[in-house]
């Protein structure tokens, strides 16, 4: 894993006693993994796609080459901070498996996850997590493949906030449009805040970032940003901010004429 990874990622992790290795990030953290990876061959590599402290991002070209140069290795994502950014393909990913909340870029409320697996993935997997609609049949013990991910009801009115969100953000405005406005003004934002001394060591040495910025902003000004309807979150010692594809330039302008 990586050091100071999501909790909800490294915790279960910690807590069922697995052997845990972590790499700190640094701008270089892609050649860090593979060489990590080359010399110790892990069983598994779990990770965050887009980092939620300060959007630090692993492109999911540089997983899928570490998929084909080291195949016996499963890749496990969260993509929370990531999924509805851009373009994805989990079958040409080559990661075995996606996990992601849907409130994030997607906008579709609480109360919904996304899980992905690869056929290699299920070929592995026995869980001990079954109930009445994990079944075929209710009637006979026969288990649907991902029935495991599924003991209970569903929360019906979260999973058709999805549809709705799924509709709006892939087929009204187009994952292309949200990918080139979120990159286009996050491109700009990078410039805005590396001039202002605003970001960690790390992403300044990046040579490409998401949308997601931690800047070194007091966290006890948070309440000066609500106020001006500007919404940050307290990440560490400092203020995170995010950008989405409704956000516009003079959005940004205005949030650097309060710093």
């Amino acid at each position: 894993c990586l050091q100071d990874d999501y909790p909800s990622l490294l915790f279960p992790i910690k807590k069922r006693g697995f052997q845990l290795n972590t790499l700190e990030i640094t701008p270089n953290v892609e050649e860090e993994i593979y060489k990590y990876i080359a010399t110790h061959a892990p069983d598994v590599f779990a990770l965050s796609i887009t980092q939620f402290l300060n959007g630090i991002h692993i492109k999911t070209s540089f997983l899928k080459t570490l998929k084909n140069d080291f195949p016996k290795l499963l890749i496990l994502a969260d993509a929370t901070q990531y999924l509805g950014v851009e373009n994805f393909n989990f079958k040409d990913s080559k990661i075995d498996a996606i996990i992601s909340s849907n409130y994030k870029w997607l906008n579709a409320g609480l109360g919904t996850c996304m899980v992905l697996l690869s056929e290699e993935l299920m070929g592995k997997i026995d869980s001990n997590t079954v109930g009445a609609n994990s079944l075929i049949d209710k009637t006979k013990p026969d288990l649907r493949g991902i029935g495991f991910l599924e003991p209970g009801h569903f929360e019906i009115n979260s999973i058709t906030a999805l549809l709705a969100a799924l509709k709006l953000h892939y087929n009204t405005i187009g994952i292309e449009v949200i990918s080139k406005r979120i990159k286009d003004l996050s491109k700009l934002a990078l410039e805005k805040f590396k001039a202002l001394d605003l970001l960690d060591w790390q992403t300044c040495q990046r040579e490409f970032h998401s949308s997601i910025f931690n800047l070194k902003i007091d966290p006890k000004q948070l309440e000066f940003f609500q106020k001006q309807n500007i919404y940050l979150s307290k990440r560490g010692n400092g203020l995170r901010i995010s950008f989405h594809y409704y956000n516009t330039q003079e959005d940004l302008e205005r949030f650097l004429s309060m710093i």
